[in-house]
C-alpha cells in the first residue's frame, strides 16, 4: 500500500464517523431577472437624435469555467461521497448591484453537508496579471475550524505578497468571507467581494498554478490551515468580471434587432440612466434602439423618430 493510500485508510474511518453531524447547507443566491431598458426616449434636432433612458440590470448566470472527471480523488468512490472529488467549478456575478462574485466548487457528493475539521479546500487566483501590477490571492474553506471557535462553515482571502527571501509567496489572512456547504447540489459556495481582492468590472481572473493545480482539497491536521495530502485538484479557464454597459443604435424604421448595429456606447449614470448621442444619415424615419447588457444578460428596446 503506497503512503497516500494507507493515509486515506487511517483518515476514512474517523471522517464516516463524523459523517452525520456535519449539517445541511442553505439556499444560494440566484442571478436576478433579465436586463431590460425602460422609458427610452428620443429627440431630434437637425440629424443629430438625442436619446435618453433607464437600464435595469439582470445577474449573470454561472459560468463554468473548469471541468474535472469523477472518480478520480484519492480514495475512491468512499471519500468521494465525503465531498473530496471536485468535478467543476464555477464564477458567477448572480447581482449587479453588488460587487461580489460568487465562487462555486462542485463535487461528486457531499454527504452530510461536509465532513468538520478534516479537510481543506483551496482556491487560488491571480487578478489583472497578478504581481508586481496585478494581485495574488489564495481563498480557503473548512466545513468548521475549532482554531477560530466556530462549528460553522468557515472561509478566508488571504492577500499573497512575493517573498524576496524565500523567492516564493508569503499569504496573510485579509478578511472572513460567506461560505455555504451545499449537500443538495453538493457544492461550496463563496461570496467573494471584489474589493477584497482588489478587482473591479473588466478585471480579469486567471487560475494560480503557485503549489500544483491552484484548486485543491486535502487532509487538514487538526482544523488547522496546513495539509499533507492532496485527494483531488484541478485548474480553470480565464475570467472577466463583467461590467454593465449600454449600447445605442438607429436604423431605418421597421430594421429586425438581428441587423441592428449597435456600435455606440451610451454614458451610463447613477442607478442605470444613460444618454447618448446619434447621428443620422439624413432626412427619414428611423428606429432609436438601446441595448442594455451585464456579461450576456440583455435587454433591448426601440423608438420611433424622425429627421426632417
Amino acid at each position: 500500500m503506497t503512503p497516500t493510500r494507507r493515509r486515506w485508510a487511517t483518515l476514512l474511518p474517523a471522517a464516516l464517523v463524523v459523517l452525520a453531524a456535519a449539517g445541511p447547507g442553505q439556499a444560494h443566491d440566484e442571478p436576478t431577472g433579465k436586463s431590460e431598458v425602460h422609458d427610452l426616449a428620443a429627440t431630434a434636432s437637425g440629424t443629430q437624435v438625442s436619446v435618453t433612458g433607464h437600464a435595469a440590470f439582470g445577474g449573470q448566470p454561472a459560468v463554468t469555467v473548469g471541468e474535472d472527471a469523477a472518480g478520480d480523488s484519492a480514495g475512491g468512490a468512499a471519500t468521494a461521497e465525503m465531498g473530496l472529488d471536485f468535478t467543476g467549478l464555477t464564477i458567477a456575478a448572480p447581482n449587479p448591484a453588488k460587487p461580489e462574485l460568487l465562487f462555486t466548487m462542485k463535487l461528486a457528493g457531499m454527504e452530510g453537508g461536509g465532513i468538520p475539521e478534516l479537510f481543506q479546500y483551496n482556491w487560488d487566483i491571480i487578478v489583472d496579471g497578478g504581481a508586481p501590477n496585478g494581485s495574488n490571492w489564495s481563498i480557503k474553506t473548512m466545513r468548521s475550524q475549532a482554531a477560530t471557535g466556530s462549528t460553522n462553515p468557515w472561509a478566508i482571502i488571504a492577500d499573497c505578497q512575493p517573498n524576496p527571501q524565500t523567492g516564493g509567496f508569503t499569504c496573510r489572512e485579509v478578511a472572513r468571507i460567506p461560505v455555504v456547504y451545499e449537500e443538495g447540489e453538493a457544492s461550496i459556495r463563496l461570496t467573494v467581494p471584489l474589493a477584497r481582492i482588489e478587482a473591479s468590472p473588466g478585471s480579469v481572473i486567471e487560475a494560480w498554478a503557485r503549489n500544483g493545480e491552484p484548486v485543491w482539497v486535502r487532509t487538514s491536521a487538526a482544523g488547522q490551515l496546513t495539509g499533507f495530502v492532496n485527494a483531488d485538484d484541478m485548474t480553470h479557464d480565464t475570467y472577466t468580471v463583467p461590467k454593465s454597459t449600454v449600447r445605442l443604435a438607429l436604423a431605418p424604421a421597421g430594421t429586425p434587432e438581428a441587423n441592428v448595429d449597435f456600435s455606440k456606447t451610451a454614458t451610463l449614470g447613477a442607478e442605470g440612466n444613460f444618454t447618448g448621442t446619434l447621428t443620422a444619415p439624413g432626412p427619414g424615419t428611423y428606429d432609436v434602439w438601446a441595448k442594455a447588457c451585464f456579461a450576456e444578460n440583455c435587454g433591448t428596446a426601440s423608438t420611433p423618430v424622425s429627421i426632417t
